[in-house]
């Protein structure tokens, strides 16, 4: 009995001098933590979580830490637990190579190098493309597509730049081309043939009137080739010294155009003028004649400018414009304003070899409305594109959106 009693009081002594050293207890797991952990802790870094020995405060301490070590030991991926003489293990273990944490963490590693190489790449990617509204400097259209398109090209060279006045004028009656229709008696207006609009011959019935005097009707015949411009008369109702109708030769208009001051005093009969309506069209004229006195109101002097060659849009009290040539000068060369284009902030034209088309940028001088000076850019003899340019703008600003992308 005695025997057994020192047998197991020496089992105690050895486990207590077996045990691990005291650390602070996990309140929540019962755990502890032990000094080689922390130790490992810190050779890690911030690498491989720290390993936990758990070991139970048993009579038989010292199994229970083997059969705990071997249990960790059994798993394959895990490290094992460190134990109380695991400083020991720990100084052992190789201590992690500085160089290696820089070459992890900095350094031109190779996530570094290949992050330099992409914005290498996307520094070259943005100079070659998305520039916005770039445009190629040539491009390629067949004879019969250009044709179809209505481009038209001309060869340039000197010619005149013409300089005007712009004023605004009135398109008149010509006096001298029309005419109002009266009634020889007085009488009732039994009919009326023509409305406004039509168009009218000399000789042809326009009314029927019953005279008072011969109580007969007779008929009122139009006196001039023209169109009715005016109705005032209606049936039923008394015709006397009021006009019937108004005929007018509209073939015979003319623009009135107020000059005043130093304008007036320049102008004079021959004086080349260009009347523009405000759909474009245009007719070449010259100054008939002066009204004899100035305008009582306005103190203008009126121009008179015969239209000659008009369409039937040229309508009388018409507002249109009228420019007054005041000179005229030779260039070396000139183009149409039409063959201009404005492209990345510079005018160019397009010239034109074979089936080529290709961007000149070009200086221009002054024009008269019609064409424009070519200070640099262009050599006379040159064959540029004169209409439809913007088709050829258009064409090369969409090949470089091609080359582009």
């Amino acid at each position: 009995m005695i025997r057994t009693f020192l047998v197991f009081i020496l089992i105690l002594l050895g486990a207590c001098s077996e045990a691990p050293s005291p650390s602070t207890p996990n309140a929540a797991s019962g755990s502890e933590r032990t000094p080689s952990a922390d130790a490992g802790d810190h050779a890690h870094g911030d690498g491989d979580a720290p390993t936990m020995a758990t070991a139970t405060t048993t009579p038989m301490a010292g199994t229970a830490l083997t059969t705990t070590t071997h249990t960790l030991r059994a798993h394959g991926d895990e490290k094992p637990a460190r134990a109380t003489d695991g400083a020991s293990d720990n100084a052992d273990r190789p201590r992690p190579d500085p160089s290696d944490h820089e070459h992890e963490h900095g350094g031109d590693s190779a996530a570094d190098v290949g992050h330099e190489d992409h914005g290498d790449e996307s520094d070259e990617h943005d100079d070659h493309g998305h520039g916005g509204g770039e445009i190629s400097d040539r491009t390629t259209i067949d004879a019969a597509t250009a044709k179809e398109a209505g481009v038209r090209t001309a060869v340039v060279g000197s010619g005149d730049i013409v300089t005007h006045l712009r004023l605004t004028g009135r398109v008149q009656l010509d006096p001298s081309a029309s005419a109002d229709v009266t009634a020889r008696f007085p009488g009732a207006i039994r009919a009326l043939h023509a409305k406004i609009g039509d168009r009218v011959r000399r000789g042809q019935a326009l009314a029927q009137i019953d005279s008072n005097q011969s109580l007969s009707a007779y008929t009122v015949a139009s006196p001039i080739d023209g169109t009715v411009i005016a109705r005032p008369a209606s049936v039923g109702g008394l015709a006397g010294e009021a006009p019937l109708y108004t005929i007018a030769d509209l073939s015979a208009l003319r623009v009135e155009v107020p000059l005043f001051g130093r304008d007036a005093l320049a102008a004079a009969p021959g004086m080349p003028v260009r009347i523009e309506r405000a759909d474009g069209a245009r007719l070449d004229a010259q100054i008939d004649s002066f009204a004899p006195a100035a305008d009582g109101a306005s103190r203008a002097t009126l121009a008179r400018i015969a239209l000659v060659g008009q369409d039937d849009l040229w309508r009388p009290d018409m507002a249109v414009d009228a420019l007054l040539q005041t000179g005229r000068r030779t260039v070396a060369v000139r183009a149409p304003l039409s063959a201009v284009q404005r492209s990345e902030g510079r005018s160019v034209v397009f010239v034109v070899d074979d089936d080529e088309y290709r961007s000149a940028p070009v200086d221009l001088g002054s024009d008269d409305g019609e064409f424009v000076e070519i200070l640099n850019g262009l050599a006379a003899g040159t064959k540029i594109v004169v209409e439809q340019s913007f088709l050829i703008k258009a064409d090369l600003e969409k090949s470089g959106a091609a080359h582009e992308h």
